[in-house]
């Protein structure tokens, strides 16, 4: 894989040197990206096509701007296949999860079914994650004096 950077004053020929340099790495067969600002990407393309048209096989081409170049990197190294649980999913989800750890609450077990219960549950997560608490700071505070803990981590009120 190479990078290179064409710099130079308007008018210089930049363009037409990248333009001839692409052509001659297509013609020996490799893959190009070219990065190009979101302006200037429409351009790009139409410039190539004018100038390779029939000559230069361009299949290896692939004009991206900053915009696609994440996608493109997603892609192909992954980052993009994680889906998100709808809000009526996680509702799902935090029932069926209290549902099957009833018999084992002490002060909730009868809560899978209350709606508001539910709701707050939720509420209570979607804080944990922003404040960034992690499950095993719960659980500890779970084993241990749970009170002296979030006042030393500020999370008390």
């Amino acid at each position: 894989m190479m990078l290179t950077f064409v710099l130079g004053k308007s008018g210089c020929g930049k363009t037409h040197l990248i333009t001839e340099e692409i052509g001659a790495l297509l013609l020996g067969g490799a893959s190009v990206i070219l990065l190009c600002p979101e302006q200037e990407a429409v351009i790009a393309e139409r410039r190539t096509t004018e100038r390779f048209s029939g000559k230069i096989p361009t299949v290896g081409l692939e004009i991206l701007n900053f915009g696609r170049l994440p996608e493109r990197v997603f892609r192909e190294y992954g980052g993009l296949t994680d889906q998100q649980l709808s809000e009526g999913g996680r509702r799902l989800l935090m029932h069926r999860t209290l549902a099957e750890t009833a018999p084992f609450l002490r002060e909730y077990s009868r809560c899978c079914e209350d709606e508001a219960m539910i709701e707050k549950l939720l509420a209570a997560v979607a804080e944990f994650k922003m404040f960034c608490v992690p499950p095993a700071t719960l659980f500890i505070c779970y084993l241990f004096d749970y009170q002296a803990i979030l006042s030393a981590l500020s999370l008390n009120s």
